[in-house]
């Protein structure tokens, strides 16, 4: 009974990915239609509430509740402590929803940025990170500071983003799950894997944009997991 009821939390919180991402293009033309009302309430504004951002498939949702369940299950059985197990699955719901966005709009979201964060704080204060709470400020602060230093200085000497806004708000978010020592070897695991993507869709010529927040999150899942099981190998 215990697995049923798992298998429904997880396939709940699968659904909300799914309602996320289905609804994320909609939301954003909402917000940019609001602004520009706001911007210029004395002249109405002569474009539709509609933008070229259009909803893109993201399969079907029964996919969605059962991958849910299958990963709640998965988190919630395996650790000793069930609290280690939700905290565990949360955090996956949530990067894997950043990762969807990002791969399918080239935009991340702020507000799960800042959610994985408090996940993150949260984790290293109950001791369910490996990291205390310092540790996990310092790793915060530092990814955020460097990526958005990257953004500045490459704004300024290339006139062109080399990263985009949402890439240094998402460090600001996986930073709290790593050490501070470990952000090199992050960025170089991130751009290793962007390049080897890049070699094996190098025939693609549509291929335009790289979203680097897949790259970015699958480099610290890599870099924690290490740093977890084998602490003697990241010392």
């Amino acid at each position: 009974m215990i697995y049923l009821a798992y298998m429904l939390f997880g396939g709940l919180c699968g659904l909300w990915v799914y309602l996320y991402v289905r609804q994320f293009s909609a939301q954003i033309n909402k917000q940019v239609y609001s602004t520009f009302c706001e911007i210029f309430p004395e002249n109405a504004p002569h474009l539709m509430p509609m933008s070229i951002l259009r909803r893109k498939k993201c399969g079907h949702f029964s996919m969605y509740f059962l991958c849910g369940g299958l990963w709640c299950n998965i988190c919630l059985n395996f650790p000793q402590n069930i609290y280690v197990g939700l905290w565990l699955a949360c955090c996956g719901y949530l990067i894997f929803c950043l990762v969807l966005v990002d791969w399918l709009y080239q935009l991340v979201s702020q507000t799960l940025c800042q959610a994985l964060f408090i996940l993150g704080l949260l984790g290293a204060y109950q001791g369910i990170s490996p990291l205390t709470l310092e540790q996990s400020l310092i790793g915060s602060l530092s990814g955020f500071s460097v990526f958005y230093l990257i953004y500045i200085v490459a704004k300024l000497f290339y006139r062109y983003e080399a990263l985009g806004r949402g890439d240094y708000w998402l460090m600001l978010g996986l930073g709290s799950f790593i050490s501070w020592t470990k952000l090199p070897l992050l960025i170089f695991l991130a751009c290793l894997t962007g390049l080897i993507y890049v070699v094996f869709n190098a025939r693609d010529k549509k291929t335009i944009f790289i979203p680097f927040a897949p790259f970015l999150c699958l480099s610290t899942i890599i870099v924690y997991l290490l740093n977890f099981l084998r602490e003697d190998i990241l010392p």
